[in-house]
């Protein structure tokens, strides 16, 4: 298995896709974003004088953010969002006051990874519609990023992902179909909560992308309906790409923000 994250990276290698340098791509075969897709962000973290692009998430109300868990560690100090712009440097940057994992969520096999980011201040751009579907196989969905754009385990001056690496600047984008959860068996997909998306080496979300949106059309707007999780393989690509399935966890993410705002409006 492979969690998505510059962090599960960083945690290892102490690598990131830190704002310096030359800009690159972003997800593996993609193209730059076609549209200013409502609520698109880019969670960061500060430390010492470094800031970094950690993983993507989505506005879906005035003060919340929904990520993936396995993008949050403790403690919460330096985290933040760009939010409101495809370019991650740009838009509003609210920092972020607190955050809540699914109780259930578990790092090792990595199920239940959803977790909600409060601002410290309402945002002022457009919000996220969430689904209350879940997509079917052979339904395609849209995959959002500022993620790596190579494949491979080993990229660039043959370090590990991120190390050396500079975060794209400007969104980027991929459309790719749900499919059933056997492509996903070997990244240990858990079908009640998750989606499985057919990917290759040419058409891919990857590290960096975590916690990102997957959005899909329906009746008339973009919706949120996936957020991107973990890989079959080392690499990018192989294996199918497992998302947390939005739509499972509707009430979760609804009774979370009720009780947030009942204790600290």
């Amino acid at each position: 298995m492979r969690l998505r994250s510059i962090i599960a990276c960083a945690v290892a290698t102490i690598g990131a896709l830190v704002i310096s340098g030359v800009p690159a791509a972003g997800i593996v075969g993609g193209t730059q974003a076609t549209e200013n897709y409502a609520g698109i962000v880019s969670i960061g973290r500060t430390q010492g004088d470094v800031r970094e692009h950690w993983c993507g998430g989505t506005l879906i109300a005035p003060r919340y953010v929904v990520t993936t868990a396995h993008c949050l560690w403790e403690p919460l100090s330096g985290y933040y969002v760009h939010v409101g712009s495809n370019n991650r440097t740009a838009g509003e940057r609210i920092n972020v006051a607190a955050f809540w994992s699914n109780a259930k969520f578990d790092r090792d096999k990595e199920h239940f990874d959803i977790a909600l980011l409060k601002l410290e201040h309402p945002a002022s751009g457009p919000i996220m519609p969430l689904t209350n579907r879940r997509p079917l196989p052979g339904e395609w969905i849209r995959l959002l990023g500022w993620g790596q754009t190579c494949p491979q385990w080993t990229c660039k001056d043959g370090s590990a992902p991120g190390a050396n690496q500079t975060a794209p600047y400007d969104l980027k984008q991929v459309d790719r179909p749900v499919t059933g959860p056997e492509t996903c068996y070997s990244a240990n997909v858990w079908t009640e909560q998750e989606l499985c998306v057919d990917v290759n080496q040419q058409a891919s979300s990857c590290y960096g992308d975590s916690g990102g949106p997957a959005i899909q059309w329906l009746d008339g707007r973009w919706v949120l309906v996936g957020l991107d999780g973990r890989g079959g393989a080392k690499e990018c690509g192989i294996n199918g790409v497992t998302y947390t399935d939005v739509a499972a966890f509707g009430r979760w993410i609804t009774d979370t923000m009720a009780k947030a705002d009942a204790v600290n409006p």
